[in-house]
């Protein structure tokens, strides 16, 4: 199986609603406390078995 990196809020986002078993770790910067970052994570915990 090959990994493959996506990066931007729109790109991930598509990715956990469509393939969310393709989502293996997602990196958000800790000093990022705004609307969109809040709104990535709630969906990431959403969509993935084992939210960090």
């Amino acid at each position: 199986m090959s990994s493959r990196l996506i990066h931007g809020f729109h790109a991930i986002t598509a990715k956990l609603r469509h393939d969310p078993d393709a989502v293996k770790e997602i990196f958000v910067d800790v000093a990022r406390h705004d609307a969109r970052a809040r709104d990535l994570l709630a969906h990431a915990c959403r969509h993935l078995a084992n939210p960090a």
